[in-house]
């Protein structure tokens, strides 16, 4: 059992813990897949995208940006940093480090960990983001966590539907 996938069917537990059929079955060969992570994984993709055709406004050549300055329009990567976030939230909730590592945690680790799915500061979401959000954060006056705190903040702007609250 690991995220928040169900236990394995009795059934199966019984037949592979059965030392006749275990001959026939050899280790490493009986896998099962987090499908918890896959659907958020999905879901993750879906919204990011849903969000980029919402608020992303394509800028043509010599264009402003929504705030009348010249240069990278701040609203370009949403999808991609609402990707990002949800899919950190994701390896939070399903694939938690301690587990994939083998460490016990309390129930106390566990509830505390449980409170903290979805919340991120900007340098957590920055591995899952694509190679081309991260050139052009990066590029930008400030570098990627003051650029990528600063669309962020953007976001908390939206008002239908709400992408980004500030804690």
């Amino acid at each position: 059992d690991y995220g928040s996938n169900t236990p394995d069917h009795p059934e199966i537990k019984r037949l592979l813990s059965n030392q006749s059929l275990r001959k026939l079955i050899p280790p490493g060969s009986v896998y099962r897949v987090n499908t918890s992570m896959f659907h958020s994984s999905l879901r993750s993709q879906a919204l990011g995208r849903l969000v980029k055709e919402m608020y992303s406004i394509p800028l043509g050549k010599n264009s402003k940006t929504p705030n009348g300055t010249d240069g990278e329009n701040p609203l370009e990567h949403v999808g991609a940093i609402v990707t990002a976030a949800l899919t950190h939230a994701s390896r939070q909730e399903h694939a938690p480090t301690q587990q994939i590592l083998g460490y016990e945690e309390s129930e106390e680790e566990r509830h505390h960990r449980m409170a903290e799915w979805g919340t991120f500061t900007p340098s957590d979401i920055v591995p899952y983001l694509p190679s081309d959000a991260k050139k052009s954060f990066q590029s930008q006056v400030g570098g990627m966590i003051q650029n990528l705190s600063s669309t962020l903040v953007h976001m908390t702007q939206f008002q239908y539907p709400p992408v980004v609250v500030e804690v």
